[in-house]
């Protein structure tokens, strides 16, 4: 029938047209995935190297799709991250010194104090630091000293060491007289300034 040639015809081509546009859409869609997946894996492998130390930041994106903003924006981050590490880094120097000019001092003043000075823990009662004063006061070496307990020198009851140094903790009262033992067995009154640290 002469009428079914031409519609044939309209219909083959328009089939292959549409083979070729769906050809091409695929074709197009697959490149485009592969390049947003391949831009996909170089941030994360990028983001990897990051969180293990061997990069500082990510390859700028100008794409300005939304891998793109993620990139700059991640660059942005890290950035202010570096900055801030870096000013944090020299308040910790900072704060190093002080501290360890601070101990330095502290240092000085309680080894080469006149006084007999003694820092004992609260809790246990162990002699933790002891200067030179004390040592020669009580007649033991410094290593001695601070392997003792207060209780090997202090000669008054437990009760009552414990009720002074609950004064002492709440502030209440700083010095007392007590009784202490010498390395040569002589006992001695002695006043006792105490103050928590």
């Amino acid at each position: 029938n002469p009428w079914w040639a031409p519609v044939l015809r309209l219909l083959g081509l328009a089939l292959a047209i549409g083979v070729l546009l769906a050809a091409l859409v695929w074709r197009i869609s697959h490149n485009t995935g592969r390049r947003i997946a391949a831009r996909i894996e170089r941030l994360a492998d990028e983001c990897e190297a990051i969180s293990a130390g061997h990069a500082t930041q990510v390859t700028a994106d100008a794409q300005g799709d939304e891998i793109g903003v993620l990139s700059r924006t991640l660059n942005h981050a890290l950035g202010a991250y570096h900055h801030i590490n870096q000013n944090l880094e020299a308040v910790v120097a900072q704060k190093t010194k002080a501290l360890s000019d601070s101990e330095r001092r502290f240092r000085g003043f309680f080894e080469d104090n006149a006084s007999v000075v003694l820092q004992i823990d609260p809790h246990t009662g162990r002699v933790i630091l002891a200067n030179r004063a004390a040592a020669h006061f009580y007649g033991y070496g410094l290593e001695e000293l601070m392997a003792m307990h207060v209780s090997d020198i202090n000669c008054s009851p437990q009760k009552t060491s414990q009720a002074h140094m609950a004064l002492v903790a709440h502030q209440d009262r700083h010095s007392f007289i007590f009784q202490h033992r010498l390395r040569s067995g002589e006992v001695r009154d002695v006043e006792v300034y105490s103050t928590p640290m």
